[in-house]
C-alpha cells in the first residue's frame, strides 16, 4: 500500500515538472517572439529615418553649394553680379496684358530670367532679349528648367513691339508691373534704378531668379552671354529638379 502511494506521488511530481517545463518553454518562446517583433519594428523605423536622410541631404547640400559657393573652386562661383540683398519676386504685383493677376511662382519650379524694359524696348533691350534667348537654347536638355520673362510697365506694349516679340521670341512670357513698384522693390539693393531715371524698368539690367522665387543675381550690358550661360549651367548642376 505504501509502495503504491509512493508511486502515485512520484507520477504527480513528474507530471508537475513536465507541466512547468512546458509552461517555461511557452513563456520563453513568447518573450523571444516579442523581442523579435520589437527588433523588427526598431529596424523598420531606422530604415525609414535613413531613407529620409538619404533623400533630403543631397538637396540641402546642393542648396548650400549654389547659394554660398562652398565646395566649388575659388574665382569661378559666379560671373553675374550678386543682388544684395536678394529679393522675392512674390512681393511684386504682376499682371497680364488683360490686367489679370499673374503668379510667376505657380506651376513647376523653374529658374527665371527677368528682362525688364521700357515701353518701346530700345536696341540694348533687344540685344538682351537676343542674348538671353541664345543662352536658353545653349542649355540644351536643361533648357526646360529655365524660362524667360519680359517685364514692361503698366502702359502695355506698342503694337510693333508686340509683333516683334511674337515673331522673334515666341516662347517668351510677358507680364506687366507698375514702374514705381519696381523702383521701390529694388530701392534697397545694389541694382536700384537711378533716382534721375524716369523709367525704372529701362536700366538694361536683367535678373536671374532661383527656383524658390528669389532674384539673386543681375547682369548688365557689360556682361557677355557666356557669363549667364556658365552661371546657369553651374546652378542647374547643383540644384534639384522636380
Amino acid at each position: 500500500m505504501t509502495s503504491q502511494l509512493v508511486e502515485k506521488a512520484s507520477e504527480k511530481s513528474l507530471n508537475s515538472q513536465q507541466d512547468n517545463r512546458h509552461s517555461s518553454d511557452s513563456s520563453s518562446r513568447g518573450r523571444q517572439s516579442d523581442v523579435g517583433l520589437s527588433s523588427n519594428s526598431a529596424k523598420s523605423n531606422w530604415t525609414g529615418v535613413l531613407l529620409g536622410v538619404t533623400l533630403v541631404l543631397p538637396m540641402v547640400a546642393a542648396y548650400v553649394i549654389f547659394k554660398t559657393g562652398i565646395g566649388l573652386p575659388r574665382g569661378t562661383v559666379n560671373h553675374g553680379d550678386l543682388l544684395k540683398p536678394v529679393k522675392a519676386i512674390g512681393e511684386l504685383n504682376f499682371i497680364d496684358e488683360a490686367g489679370n493677376p499673374v503668379d510667376l511662382l505657380d506651376g513647376d519650379k523653374k529658374w527665371k530670367i527677368l528682362i525688364p524694359a521700357g515701353a518701346d524696348c530700345d536696341q540694348v533691350c533687344r540685344q538682351n532679349l537676343y542674348l538671353t534667348r541664345q543662352v536658353h537654347i545653349g542649355l540644351g536638355e536643361k533648357a526646360h528648367r529655365v524660362e524667360r520673362i519680359y517685364i514692361n510697365g503698366d502702359t502695355g506694349l506698342d503694337p510693333s513691339l508686340k509683333s516683334f516679340l511674337q515673331r522673334e521670341h515666341p516662347k517668351l512670357k510677358r507680364v506687366r508691373v507698375a514702374p514705381e513698384q519696381w523702383r521701390q522693390w529694388l530701392a534697397s539693393t545694389n541694382a536700384a534704378p537711378p533716382s534721375t531715371q524716369r523709367d525704372s524698368l529701362n536700366t538694361h539690367n536683367y535678373f536671374l531668379v532661383d527656383q524658390e522665387g528669389f532674384a539673386m543675381m543681375f547682369y548688365s550690358p557689360a556682361h557677355q552671354g557666356k557669363d549667364l550661360l556658365q552661371d546657369l549651367k553651374r546652378l542647374l548642376k547643383y540644384s534639384y529638379e522636380e
